[in-house]
């Protein structure tokens, strides 16, 4: 009776244990999760193309679970247009024009905090001097008078 009665006790003993250590994984599990961030170029397009020193619109949207402060947006490296906030939401829009010939990375990073921040796909837009291609027109495109 004493075995049956220890083997009882240790078997409800080792029951609590489980419970109480699955309960504790679920705790950990709920705690906070860190900032969720959604950030996405919206215009240009990747893989697109415009002429050299041509201005591009930037249209750049965050959203996030916690205020964004600062939108900025990168071109191979180097800062080229930003935005401040403190919404949950925030969106740039602003031009770009690339100086250079080649193919640009863009990407967009939100600021959360200094050290918390989001990042974006990067966006791939080729630019090319068409300044000496000749221009081509269909002449019968063109309007013109009846019975010309």
């Amino acid at each position: 009776m004493k075995n049956r009665m220890g083997c009882l006790l240790g078997s409800v003993l080792l029951l609590l244990l489980l419970c109480a250590g699955v309960a504790g994984w679920f705790f950990l599990q709920s705690g906070p999760q860190g900032t969720r961030a959604f950030v996405q170029i919206k215009t240009p397009a990747s893989g697109g193309l415009t002429g050299l020193n041509e201005s591009l619109p930037l249209v750049v949207y965050a959203e996030a679970s916690r205020p964004v402060l600062r939108l900025e947006v990168y071109a191979d490296g180097a800062l080229v247009a930003a935005a401040n906030g403190d919404r949950h939401v925030l969106t740039l829009a602003q031009t770009w024009a690339p100086s250079t010939p080649g193919r640009h990375a863009l990407l967009a990073r939100a600021f959360f905090a200094p050290d918390d921040f989001a990042d974006s796909q990067a966006v791939f837009v080729d630019t090319a001097d068409l300044s000496n291609v000749p221009v081509q027109i269909n002449v019968d495109a063109l309007p013109r008078a009846e019975g010309v």
